[in-house]
């Protein structure tokens, strides 16, 4: 069998450097289910590429249902002999949802609007309650609104509480359709406004709640094509979509994304513009005072970012990477719109701006401080008031009102899921308002802060987190998840791993480039032509591990999801020898072809086959097309959602036949298939710990822990 490539006389051969035999699971291979191979072959730039499951891309084909089916009977029969594991993991998974959970309100005008999920119950339930009062109202319970086919969540509020929204998926799909909730009459309105897609569509109301601005998409006939023209549009609440009024339109450029603000006083509407192959985004400003007024260009250039964050007299404030890759914020006034004019309120700094909060009179600053993060609170003329270290890999802060006294931060870490303080915006104080305790105590749990050496050298930050006593005796199983992406920052998806770590794994998050940990230019090093250095980063990972003698060889799980999906295929195709499993999540991994599909159309990050120079990069490290017939996989487990429209399952198709017909040791490469689900979505909540407890099942069986 040869790889997936085959090539021409002018064909730049690319190297898949040595690989290592693996120690089979078994004596004998698994017998896995037959999948056709056809002659497809597609030529980019004279190189002859071959696609022999090119046919799966076609999500209705019959032999793909066939084989979905068998793939579902292997699954299951390799994890029958560990059902009494996966129960004990259930129960231990589900403990916090087997207690009260009140969430971190919304302050609008006098209400406190809130959701708290009951014992025994998979979705939230909406209430309101009266600022100083004990009394709250129940106004949705989400739970009565979802079934088979429609998931329904809490989508948004108007100011002052007047109306919620929530928004119901068909089919478990990214398109939705959003629904008004009046809170005073408790009922909902009569329309629905069809189109939003999850993500992109981003809802604004005008604070006299007479309607929204959004995005809407042209949902088209085939699930996996991509996104392409949205209008964005007004909503008056009460009436039918058809009188909902066009605002902004642009056809010669059907990709861009459009996100909109409306100023406090309803005065401006705030239009950030982005675009898949850009960082940056414009900014347009349209009078709403002004009838039939054109929108004024701001800022007309993708290069630098600009998030809108309020509104005082003529000035407009915004966090900007303009002449600040670390952020720093600046106001803009509509009559001095020239950069040499704007007005610096807090300068950037050496920790990255990530994320700021408008909260009552004040501004909250999350400042990236390594693998740590640290609010920083100032008034809204840039001076600054106090500090919180929150202390936790996940924090943020609840919408709240220019009135509110008060802020609610939620935390979140393994052994301390929803831990919500209130903070006095005057003093910094915080005191706790809701917490879910569970057996483990947080004191017995420890994050590490470490950094390691990259392959050329580079410091990489990575949290560790173990429980307390561990030793450093190389025998410790490692799960490793990294991003490395879009200018995030990691985020502790694997919140269900404290039965891996109670048992004495570690869980390890290195925040590897591409990610935004440092700013611009730490994701730049990692985007596009410089992928390989997020790739070297993610490795690098597991060496340092191992030498460091938190584990050895074989111990480690290699696990990305989503646009990171690709990394733990990669990281076993360059070094086997590491890794004793592979846990791959919601992936993208056809890199040839993946901007062809759903909304996953992330060339600014990747970029593009078509470009000849992006095609070298792409073809150099993409997972279905550099698979070595002569290489011994480590165990392997595909997740994919049958209904994801945003990394669609055809990769996790084509990955899994391509790396089962190969795969001729014992290790077993298995795919599991979320009926329903699609990108993060669809699946109930029992659903999600089942497969989260099959995972570490999976991993103790294969491990031979």
């Amino acid at each position: 069998m040869a790889s997936l490539f085959t090539f021409s006389s002018r064909t730049v051969i690319f190297s898949i450097g040595i690989f290592f035999l693996c120690i089979s699971l078994t004596a004998q291979p698994i017998q896995y289910p037959s999948a056709k191979r056809e002659n497809t072959v597609d030529t980019y730039h004279g190189t002859k590429i071959a696609d022999p499951y090119q046919w799966m891309e076609n999500l209705e084909s019959k032999d793909l249902s066939n084989w979905m089916l068998k793939q579902e009977r292997l699954y299951y029969s390799f994890l029958k002999d560990q059902d009494d594991l996966i129960q004990d993991l259930k129960t231990e998974i589900s403990e916090q949802f087997r207690q009260i959970t009140r969430n971190a309100p919304v302050q609008s005008g006098n209400k406190l609007i809130f959701t708290i999920n009951l014992p025994g119950e998979s979705n939230n339930r909406l209430y309101v309650q009266q600022k100083g009062k004990q009394k709250k109202k129940e106004l949705l319970n989400f739970n009565a609104l979802n079934d088979d086919l429609n998931t329904a969540f809490l989508s948004g509020y108007s100011p002052a509480g007047r109306y919620v929204t929530y928004s119901v998926s068909i089919n478990k799909s990214r398109y939705y359709n959003v629904r008004i909730h009046d809170v005073e009459n408790n009922s909902t309105l009569p329309e629905e406004v069809a189109g939003v897609y999850g993500g992109r569509s981003f809802i604004a109301w005008n604070n006299e709640a007479s309607g929204f601005f959004y995005s809407k998409y042209p949902e088209p006939e085939d699930p996996q094509a991509p996104l392409t023209r949205p209008t964005y549009r007004f909503h008056k609440a009460g009436t039918s979509q058809e009188e909902d009024i066009l605002i902004y339109e642009n056809p010669e450029n059907p990709s861009w994304i459009y996100r909109g603000s409306v100023s406090y006083d309803d005065r401006y509407l705030i239009l950030a513009i982005s675009d898949p192959n850009h960082l940056g985004n414009k900014v347009y400003v349209k009078d709403l005072k002004k009838e039939n007024s054109s929108f004024i260009k701001l800022v007309d250039q993708f290069e630098d970012q600009f998030s809108f964050l309020y509104k005082e007299g003529k000035k407009l404030y915004f966090r900007t990477t303009n002449q600040a890759p670390n952020h720093r914020i600046v106001a803009i006034s509509i009559d001095k719109m020239e950069a040499k004019q704007w007005e610096e309120v807090v300068p950037e700094s050496e920790q990255v701006i990530s994320r700021v909060n408008v909260i009552g009179s004040k501004l909250l600053l999350l400042y990236n401080r390594g693998t740590r993060n640290i609010y920083k609170a100032y008034d809204k003329k840039g001076k600054f008031s106090f500090d919180l270290e929150p202390n936790a890999p996940f924090v943020f802060f609840s919408q709240a009102d220019r009135a509110s006294k008060v802020g609610y931060m939620t935390i979140s870490t393994i052994a301390e899921p929803v831990s919500v303080y209130e903070v006095d915006l005057k003093t910094g104080k915080k005191s706790i308002y809701s917490r879910v305790k569970l057996s483990v105590k947080p004191e017995d749990i420890v994050v590490e802060h470490v950094n390691y050496p990259g392959k050329d050298g580079t410091k990489i930050p990575m949290r560790l987190v173990y429980k307390k006593g561990l030793k450093k005796d190389g025998k410790n199983p490692v799960f490793i998840y990294g991003y490395g992406a879009f200018n995030f920052t990691n985020f502790p998806w694997q919140t269900y791993l404290l039965p891996w770590i109670t048992r004495g794994g570690i869980y390890a998050l290195p925040n590897i480039r591409g990610g935004g940990i440092y700013g611009k230019k730490w994701y730049e090093a990692g985007s596009r032509h410089n992928k390989v250095n997020t790739i070297n980063d993610y490795i690098a990972a597991a060496e340092w591990l191992v030498e460091s003698n938190y584990t050895s060889k074989g111990k480690i799980v290699a696990n990305g999801g989503s646009a990171s999906g690709l990394l733990p295929a990669i990281a076993v195709n360059q070094r086997p020898d590491l890794y004793g499993a592979s846990i791959i999540d919601y992936p993208v991994i056809d890199m040839l072809r993946y901007h062809k599909f759903g909304s996953a159309n992330w060339t600014s990050e990747f970029g593009n086959s078509d470009d000849p120079e992006d095609f070298k990069v792409l073809a150099s490290y993409s997972p279905y097309h550099n698979l070595n017939p002569n290489q011994c996989y480590p165990p392997t487990m595909v997740q994919v959602g049958e209904k994801d429209n945003t990394t669609t399952p055809m990769h996790g198709y084509k990955y899994t036949a391509a790396l089962q017909h190969i795969q001729d040791c014992g290790n077993p490469v298995l795919l599991k298939i979320s009926r329903g689900a699609g990108h993060s979505l669809g699946a109930t909540r029992e659903d999600r710990i089942q497969t989260e407890a099959e995972q570490i099942a999976f991993l103790i069986k294969v491990l031979g822990l």
